[in-house]
This record gives C-alpha cells, structure tokens and sequence, in this order.
C-alpha cells in the first residue's frame, strides 16, 4: 500500500530527525538567531522556527494517529456483512 510505504519511510527517518530538532535547541541556546539556524541545518526558515519555539519533546507524528486504527476501519467497511445462519 502507498500509504504504509509513506508511513514506514517517516518512521525511517524519525531518528534523523530527532537529531536534527536537538541540533535546532543546541544552536538557540547559543544565541543563534532562527535564520542562521536553518542556513546551517539545511531547513526552511519556518522548520527552524517551529523547532525553535516547540516544548522540549520530540516531534513525531500526531497525538492519536494509527494507521493501523486507519487500516482496520477500512477492512471493517470493506467486509461483506456476515449472515446468521439458525
């Protein structure tokens, strides 16, 4: 599925990315302003200051997405309806 393959390409890169938001912190702390910041890391102005302004956690994906929840929601409504037999 296209979907899976996204969701499994970010879940690759979500170390990388963690570095990189850590790096984001390091650099704030000292002193550099946002622009420098993303000159440095290779990342648009407004990534550096979303990572800039963000509590101190990681940035992953959002609070209550499952794409497995996904997945089975779709199979539910896919299935044909089951006949009782007495």
């Amino acid at each position: 599925m296209i979907a899976e393959d996204r969701y499994l390409k970010r879940l690759a890169h979500q170390p990388s990315r963690q570095d990189m938001f850590e790096k984001v912190q390091i650099l704030k702390a000292e002193g550099r302003n946002i622009r420098g910041i993303a000159l440095e890391m290779g990342v648009n102005w407004r990534t550096a200051r979303k990572w800039v302004h963000a509590p101190k956690k990681k940035p992953g994906p959002r609070p209550g997405f499952s794409l497995v929840r996904l997945l089975l929601s779709i199979n539910i409504w896919r299935a044909p309806p089951q006949v009782q037999t007495s």
